[in-house]
C-alpha cells in the first residue's frame, strides 16, 4: 500500500485490487495491566566540594490478556506475563569554581511488554526476557563568571543485555513472527552543548551528539535447516552516527519572543547485514510567542515544523538484507496554540 501522508491518499488503491482489506476486526482483547514501583535516593556530602548520590528503584509489571479471535470459527486465547527488577544508581560530583565534574552509573530496566497486539498468540511467538541497560557517564558542566557562556559535555558508555528484536519465526509450525531477546548491545559516544548570550535578550545554542553503537552478540537461527547468521560486531539499524542541533532565540520585547532551529541527522544502516546506509535529512523549525501585557498568565504560540517542507523518509529493513518499510517524514506543519496559567 502506497500512502501520500501529506494528503492521506492511497495512491495504488485501484478497482479490483484485492490486497486491500478495510474495517475488518480480527481480534478483540480484554487486558489487565498492573505496574508497581518504589525508589529511594540519598545525597551524601563527603566534603565541601564532593557529593555522593546513591539510590535504587524496584519495578514490577504484570499483564493478563484474553483474546477473542473473530473468524469463521471464533476462538478464545490467553497470554500473560510478569517482570520485575531492582535498578541501582550512583553518582559522584565535584564542585569547581566555575562548574562541576561528575561520574555516574545507573541501571535501566524495560519489561519488554510492548503494545497488546504484539502478544496475540496467532501472530507472535514470544521468547523474551526483560532488557537491562547499564550506563556509565563522565561529564563536565561549567560557565564563565559573567554567565554569558555555558557548556555541558559528557562521554558515555552503555551496555544493553537481552535487547528485544522481531525476526521471522524459524519454527514453520508457529506464528509468523518471533519476538526474542538474548542479544547484547553496547554504545559509546559523546554529547556536547554550548550556550552563548551575546546580549541579555538573545541566546545561541549548539548541540552535537556522536553515537557508535554495536551488536556485541546477535546470532539469529536459520529457517528450514539454513545455518545460523552471526551479526555480532554490526551496527544496529536506524541509529545515525552524528546529530547536530542549533537554535537561536530572541526576545524582541516583553510581548514577543521567537526562535529558529536547525537539526541534522546523518545516514544510518537500514538492514541487519549493514549493506544499506541512507536516511540523512535536515529540518528547520520556527516558533513565535506573544504574551499580552494586561494578562501575564496567557500566551499564544505559533510554531512551524519543517519550514522548508523538505521531503525525507525513514527506512527500515524487516528482512536481514533489504529495505521493506519506508515511512515519509512529517511535511510542513503549522500549529497555533494558547497557554493559560491558573
Amino acid at each position: 500500500m502506497l500512502i501520500d501522508y501529506s494528503t492521506v491518499e492511497v495512491l495504488n488503491d485501484q478497482p479490483g485490487n484485492d490486497c486491500f482489506v478495510r474495517e475488518q476486526l480480527r481480534t478483540a482483547a480484554d487486558t489487565t495491566n498492573q505496574f508497581y514501583g518504589a525508589f529511594f535516593q540519598d545525597e551524601i556530602s563527603l566534603s565541601e566540594r564532593l557529593t555522593l548520590t546513591v539510590g535504587a528503584r524496584y519495578d514490577e509489571f504484570k499483564r493478563n490478556i484474553d483474546f477473542s479471535v473473530i473468524a469463521a470459527l471464533p476462538d478464545l486465547q490467553n497470554a500473560e506475563g510478569r517482570s520485575e527488577a531492582v535498578s541501582p544508581k550512583a553518582a559522584l560530583a565535584y564542585q569547581l569554581d566555575s562548574g562541576l565534574v561528575y561520574a555516574s552509573y545507573g541501571r535501566g530496566f524495560n519489561s519488554n511488554f510492548g503494545p497488546v497486539w504484539q502478544w496475540e498468540p496467532d501472530r507472535y511467538a514470544r521468547d523474551e526476557a526483560p532488557t537491562f541497560i547499564d550506563s556509565y557517564e563522565l561529564g563536565w558542566k561549567g560557565q564563565t563568571q559573567n554567565k554569558q557562556l555555558s557548556w555541558e559535555t559528557a562521554l558515555f558508555y552503555l551496555r544493553q543485555t537481552d535487547r528485544r528484536i522481531f525476526i521471522d519465526n524459524p519454527d514453520p509450525e508457529g506464528p509468523p513472527t518471533l519476538a526474542t531477546t538474548g542479544q547484547k548491545y553496547s554504545s559509546r559516544g559523546l554529547e556536547a552543548a554550548v550556550r552563548y548570550r551575546p546580549v541579555r535578550s538573545t541566546e545561541l545554542l549548539v548541540n552535537y551528539t556522536y553515537l557508535a553503537p554495536e551488536w556485541d552478540e546477535l546470532i539469529l537461527a536459520g529457517s528450514f535447516g539454513a545455518p545460523d547468521t552471526n551479526f555480532s560486531g554490526n551496527t544496529p539499524q536506524g541509529v545515525p552516527g552524528h546529530i547536530v542541533y542549533a537554535e537561536v532565540s530572541h526576545e524582541f520585547s516583553e510581548q514577543w519572543h521567537g526562535s529558529l532551529s536547525y537539526e541534522w541527522y546523518s545516514d544510518y544502516f537500514v538492514d541487519l547485514s549493514n549493506s544499506i546506509k541512507t536516511g540523512q535529512y535536515s529540518l528547520m523549525n520556527l516558533s513565535v510567542s506573544w504574551f499580552p501585557i494586561n494578562n501575564p498568565d496567557l500566551a499564544f504560540d505559533l510554531s512551524v515544523t519543517n519550514v522548508l517542507d523538505e521531503d525525507y523518509f525513514f527506512y527500515f529493513a524487516g528482512s536481514r538484507s533489504a529495505v521493506t518499510n519506508v515511512t515519509p517524514g512529517v511535511p510542513r506543519q503549522i500549529r497555533l496554540g494558547t497557554k493559560v496559567r491558573f
